[in-house]
């Protein structure tokens, strides 16, 4: 990842570029933690500022990571009750 960026197409094709926060591991899971980089001229779906992206991390047959969208809200909320604890223990 180029600076820490990373760039995804949202279901419209549309690009959307990330910041690249953390990788976390979680119930034997791999989760990628993004900040969306907004332009101030343009807003993605309502992601605003200083929020994160959580996507579980799956790899296809050729190895190369695909990010997947969370289907479950309470594997999302555990998730980022990890990532919060993370974040206040490293100060």
């Amino acid at each position: 990842m180029e600076d820490d960026i990373v760039e995804l197409v949202d279901e419209y094709g549309e690009s959307l570029s990330f910041k690249y926060v953390m990788t976390i591991n979680y119930d034997k899971d791999e989760y990628v933690i993004l900040t969306p980089i907004i332009p101030e001229t343009k807003k993605y779906g309502g992601l605003e500022g200083e929020k994160v992206v959580i996507l579980r991390v799956e790899q296809d047959k050729n190895g190369e990571n695909l990010y997947i969208a969370f289907k479950d809200e309470d594997e999302l909320e555990d998730v980022y009750r990890a990532y919060e604890e993370i974040v206040l223990q490293s100060g």
